[in-house]
């Protein structure tokens, strides 16, 4: 009964550790500046004569900001990915009312995890019934959260009609 609530629980609540995240949003960052620097170096060694030490340098920068910007597109893709895996995430672009969704989202999955640790750890019957409630409460509204984000992220994906 337990590892099958434990089951459910897991399978409706994607998340994404947030120590595994800030790293990957650090990283893209730093990318994106790291580019940023790179694409001004080329530039202004471009517009040197060719026989200027700074032309050649920037000859040599166009390697590294290619290989900069593989890295960055793979950044990316795993932040793309954990952002697909886990609502809860903070997104860059959100406004007011996507924030506050998102913390409650990323409460109440929390919240969820915490009371299936309970239920698994409740010796006593009505204690246990208890808690499944109150799992079963926190469930639905983690999935109320999650469909009223994913409408609003259909609705700002989807263009406006004139």
């Amino acid at each position: 009964m337990v590892r099958r609530l434990r089951a459910q629980v897991e399978e409706d609540l994607l998340w994404v550790d947030r120590a595994e995240f800030k790293p990957v949003l650090e990283w893209v960052e730093d990318l994106e500046d790291e580019v940023e620097v790179l694409e001004n170096r080329v530039r202004r060694g471009e517009q040197l004569p060719p026989d200027h030490p700074r032309h050649l340098f920037a000859k040599v920068t166009v390697s590294v900001l290619r290989r900069t910007e593989a890295q960055l597109e793979q950044a990316h893709r795993t932040l793309e990915e954990m952002y697909r895996k886990d609502l809860s995430l903070p997104r860059p672009g959100d406004g007011i009312q996507e924030s506050y969704l998102r913390e409650n989202l990323a409460r109440a999955k929390s919240r969820c995890f915490t009371l299936v640790d309970l239920v698994e750890q409740s010796s006593s019957a009505f204690v246990r019934r208890e808690r499944e409630r109150l799992l079963s409460e926190t469930l639905a509204e983690v999935r109320h959260l999650t469909g009223v984000l994913t409408k609003l992220e259909v609705g700002a994906s989807e263009p406006a009609n004139d």
